[in-house]
C-alpha cells in the first residue's frame, strides 16, 4: 500500500466515525481567493482581464521568460559540452528581458534574479 492509498484509508475511516460531520462550512462552497497575491485593490481589474482571455504585461512576460530558459536548457543539453553562439547571445536577452519584468512587476519581491546558467 503506497503513501496516498494510506491517507485516502485514514480519510474514509474518519468519515466514518463521522469526524467531518460538525465542520464549519459544510454544505456550503469553498471560497478561494483569486489574485492572493495580488493588491486588494487591483483584483478585480484582474479579474476581469482574467475573464477576457488576458493577463498583465508583465506575467506574459514572466511566462517568455520561462519558455526562452527552458529552451535555453534543451538546446544546451543537445550540444553537450561545445558552447554555441546562440547559448551566449540568448543568455543576453534573457537578461534583457529579466531587468525589463523586474521594471513591470507590481511587487518587489516578486522581481527575478539574473539568469546565469552556471548557476542554478
Amino acid at each position: 500500500m503506497d503513501w496516498g492509498e494510506i491517507v485516502e484509508e485514514k480519510i474514509r475511516e474518519a468519515m466514518a466515525r463521522g469526524e467531518f460531520d460538525n465542520l464549519p462550512g459544510k454544505g456550503k462552497p469553498v471560497v478561494i481567493e483569486d489574485y492572493p497575491f495580488t493588491p486588494p485593490e487591483w483584483r478585480l481589474a484582474f479579474k476581469i482581464l482574467a475573464d477576457a482571455g488576458f493577463v498583465p504585461d508583465w506575467i506574459a512576460l514572466d511566462n517568455e521568460i520561462r519558455e526562452r530558459i527552458e529552451r535555453w536548457y534543451q538546446v544546451a543539453n543537445s550540444v553537450g559540452e561545445r558552447k554555441s553562439q546562440w547559448l551566449e547571445e540568448e543568455v543576453k536577452e534573457i537578461n534583457k528581458l529579466i531587468e525589463l519584468f523586474n521594471l513591470k512587476v507590481p511587487i518587489k519581491w516578486l522581481q527575478r534574479r539574473k539568469f546565469c546558467p552556471e548557476k542554478p
